[in-house]
C-alpha cells in the first residue's frame, strides 16, 4: 500500500491541528492524531489539499518557535525514503535524509513535492545513519526526554516506512499514543459536493504553480472560477472545525448548503 505525507512530533498546549504554523507548513488534511503523553503529540497527515502545496515546505522551525520545544518532523514517500528534520527554538536544526533502497536512491522529487521541501540545487544527502542517531539523541536532550540511544539506533536500522516515524517516538522516550479522535471526515457526505468543488478549486491552483516550471499551456481547466476561493475556504473551514474547532457539523452543512446555492 503507498502511503506518502507527514508526521509531527510536537508538545503543544493547544491541539497541533489548531496552530497555523502546522498547517502553512504541512497543509491540513489531517489523518491521525494521538496523545503521547506531557503535552505531546504525534500528528499524522496525508500530502496538502492541491491550494497548499505552492506554500507548504518550510519545515519545523516556526512551530519550534511558537512552541518553545523542539520539534521533529518527517516527510514520508512510499517505500522510498523519509526525510526526517529536527529544530529546536533556538534556531537550530538537523536534516536527514533515510532511504530504503540498498542504492541509497530514492527518485523522489524532494524540491517540488515535499514539505520539507530542499532548495533547487540542494539533493537529499546520502544516509548517514550514526550522525542522524547522534542528531536524534542531541535533540531528544533539548526536548528533556529520556531517550535510549540503543533503541534509536536500532530503530533506525530495523524499522520500515511508514511505522519508522512511530518506532522513533517510542525510542525516544515517549509512552505509548492514545488516539484523540476528529468529530468527523474532510469529505463527510453531509457536505461531499462543496468540498469536491474545493479539492478542484485548489487543484487549479496547484496546476497553475506547477505549469511554470513545466513550459506548457495552461489549459481552460486550469483557469481559475469565480467560486474558486469560497469553495476553498470551505475545505479549509472543515479542517479548522474536525477537532473542535469554530464550526459544529450543522454549521458545515449550512454552509455547504449556502455556497451551493449561490454557486449552483
Amino acid at each position: 500500500m503507498s502511503t506518502f505525507g507527514s508526521l509531527v512530533l510536537a508538545r503543544s498546549e493547544p491541539l497541533l491541528v489548531h496552530l497555523p504554523q502546522v498547517s502553512s507548513a504541512f497543509g491540513s488534511m489531517w489523518r491521525h492524531l494521538e496523545d503521547r503523553g506531557g503535552g505531546w503529540q504525534l500528528l499524522d497527515m496525508a500530502p496538502p489539499m492541491p491550494h497548499q502545496w505552492p506554500t507548504v515546505g518550510a519545515g519545523p522551525a516556526d512551530l519550534a518557535a511558537v512552541t518553545g520545544t523542539p520539534v521533529l518532523a518527517a516527510f514520508v514517500s512510499d517505500t522510498s525514503c523519509v526525510q526526517l528534520v529536527g529544530a529546536v527554538p533556538d534556531g537550530r536544526s538537523f536534516s536527514s535524509h533515510v532511504v530504503q533502497a540498498s542504492d541509497g536512491k530514492c527518485g523522489y522529487d524532494h524540491h517540488r513535492f515535499n514539505t520539507l521541501r530542499l532548495p533547487v540545487g540542494v539533493d537529499p544527502s546520502p544516509p548517514d545513519l550514526p550522525a542522524l542517531a547522534a542528531d536524534l539523541a542531541t535533540w531528544a536532550a533539548a526536548a528533556g526526554l529520556d531517550a535510549s540511544p540503543r533503541r534509536v539506533r536500532a530503530t533506525l536500522h530495523e524499522s520500515g516506512y511508514p511505522e519508522l516515524f512511530y518506532d522513533l517516538a517510542d525510542a525516544l522516550g515517549l509512552p505509548a499514543g492514545e488516539d484523540i479522535d476528529a468529530l468527523f471526515d474532510h469529505d463527510e457526505l453531509d457536505w461531499y459536493w462543496a468540498w469536491q468543488r474545493g479539492w478542484d478549486a485548489g487543484t487549479r491552483v496547484c496546476r497553475r504553480w506547477t505549469s511554470a516550471l513545466r513550459a506548457t499551456a495552461s489549459r481552460q481547466c486550469d483557469l481559475p472560477q469565480p467560486a474558486d476561493q469560497d469553495f476553498i475556504g470551505f475545505v479549509e473551514q472543515v479542517a479548522d472545525s474536525m477537532y473542535g474547532g469554530p464550526l459544529t457539523r450543522q454549521d458545515l452543512v449550512e454552509e455547504a448548503c449556502r455556497l451551493t446555492s449561490k454557486w449552483p
